[in-house]
């Protein structure tokens, strides 16, 4: 959706993944691959383990739960909890979500926006 106002169809920004997941490949297939040496890409996914790059000061950020699984071995630790209520641990994996400012409306790219706009 970030595409739609500056470059047009839904895959048509350049992602650049700087996880070595195998979900996250097969969830951007589509999208063209920015290349390691890019100076600014216009979306980056990187762990959220890792403490934010220097170079993502100019973007936005938002974490998702990049794959979750139950986190227990054999039985639940709370037996009742899970068979009433479906609770159990859940270990999570996070990654970020970076996006250069000048895609979002209220940023630098307004303008660009407000101009392709007949």
């Amino acid at each position: 959706e970030l595409s739609w106002g500056g470059a047009g169809p839904r895959e048509a920004l350049a992602v650049q993944a700087r996880s070595q997941s195998a979900a996250l490949r097969w969830a951007l297939r589509r999208h063209p691959q920015a290349s390691g040496g890019q100076a600014a890409p216009a979306l980056a996914l990187a762990p959220a383990t890792q403490d934010p790059p220097a170079e993502f000061a100019a973007y936005r950020g938002q974490s998702f739960a990049l794959q979750a699984e139950p986190a227990w071995e054999g039985w639940p630790p709370n037996l009742f909890a899970w068979l009433i209520f479906r609770q159990a641990p859940i270990a999570s994996e996070h990654i970020i979500l970076w996006a250069r400012s000048d895609l979002f409306l209220d940023g630098a790219g307004l303008d660009n926006f407000q101009e392709a706009i007949p």
